[in-house]
This record gives structure tokens, sequence and C-alpha cells, in this order.
């Protein structure tokens, strides 16, 4: 499964299940609206709510379609981009989903409460089917797409592609564009992307480093 099928799979649903973790430890789930634009899932809220007290002290999320039967989840991390002002773009396209007369009082250019957006930087994502449980079973990462990467770029410099030894020559792009995700990446490996620490999260990334985060679509795998 690639991130481009599962960021078409998020942007045709409708509301979501955000699940975050309160500063006690105790798990708490929410609806939310969002939109996917550039294969990214921006997600808003006001921040007096439990949610966003919750994500400001713990980036970390799970996210999950509504249905059971056809079950999408996703994993990974929230990034604060601000109030609404900042990202007009989203604002938009939120406005050209939600159309519904119904729907207006609930969206960010009509009510001033809700002060932030988020960008979804997706881990890991799974996917399966009720009717086909075992054969339908397909899941996404991206700690496999960067290690095919280093495999992929391992000896470059010596032009010798895929060879032991070679110079992880991408390492400290990894370290920086997954920051912050908790146990990202293999451990103990030279030019790996190491064990980020759980309190640190993306912020302030330049718009090329968020296009590489969301691009991590190049992998599929069959679910274990």
């Amino acid at each position: 499964m690639t991130w481009t099928e599962v960021a078409g799979r998020l942007a045709v649903a409708r509301s979501y299940w955000l699940g975050s973790t309160t500063p006690s430890g105790a798990p708490h789930a929410a609806p939310v609206w969002g939109v996917v634009t550039g294969q990214t899932l921006y997600l808003y809220s006001e921040r007096s709510t439990v949610k966003a007290r919750n994500l400001a002290a713990d980036p970390r999320v799970v996210l999950h379609l509504e249905s059971a039967e056809d079950v999408l989840i996703v994993r990974g991390v929230v990034e604060d981009l601000g109030r609404p002002a900042m990202v007009p773009s989203v604002v938009a396209a939120l406005a050209a989903k939600y159309t519904r007369p119904q729907d207006r009082p609930y969206l960010p250019d009509a009510d001033p409460d809700f002060d932030v957006v988020y960008a979804l930087r997706p881990r890991s994502a799974m996917a399966w089917r009720l009717d086909d449980y075992e054969g339908s079973q397909r899941r996404w990462s991206a700690d496999l797409w960067w290690r095919d990467h280093d495999r992929r770029t391992d000896g470059s410099r010596d032009g010798q592609r895929g060879t032991a030894g070679g110079g992880h020559l991408a390492a400290p792009a990894h370290r920086a564009l997954l920051r912050g995700v908790p146990d990202a990446g293999p451990p103990g490996r030279a030019g790996g992307l190491g064990r980020a620490g759980h309190g640190d999260y993306l912020t302030g990334h330049q718009a090329t480093s968020r296009r590489m985060v969301v691009r991590l679509a190049a992998t599929s795998s069959a679910m274990a």
C-alpha cells in the first residue's frame, strides 16, 4: 500500500476519529473534520478542547476512519500550524469540501473559536476489509520507506549502489524530517534514523522538508 492510496481514502472521508493521550496517560478519542490537500491531511480545532490540550503536550495520534467494515488506521504526529489564517489554502479547501448549509457554522472561516490547524505527519498505516479480513490486509510504513531509501543510496558516492559499507548520505535529512516521531527508524545502525524523544515533534521545517515527509509513498508490504 502506498501513501498515495492512503491519502486518497482520507480525502473522501467526511469525518475522522482522532485518538490522543491525556497528560495522565489515558486514551482520548474525538470526532474531527479535515481535508486532504497535497497528500497531507489537515485537521482543525479549538485550543481550549481536551484533544488540543493533549496534542500540545504529546503530538502522537492515531487516526481512524468512521467504518469498522472497511478499516483504515493511520499513526503519526501532528504539526501545529497556528491559526487558520496562517493557512488560507487549507481553509478554502475545507469550505470546498463541507458544502452543506448545516456544515457552515462548523468551519474555521465561519467560527473564530477555531484557532488551530494541524498537519498530520504519518508514520504508519494499516487497512483491511471485514468481508475479506485475511486477504485484504495491507500496511504502509514511513520507516520501511526510509530504510529502502538508505539501501538505494548506500555506496552511491562511490558508484556502488546498494553495496554494504557505503555512505548514508541522506541520514541527516532523515533525522531532521522524522525528528520527534517516537522510535522512528532502526536503532543502533550507522546512518539510520535513530530513536527520537517522545516529547519532540516536527516544527518549523521548510516547505521542501514538509513535502518530503508526506511523499513517503513508495512502499508496499504485506500485513504481518
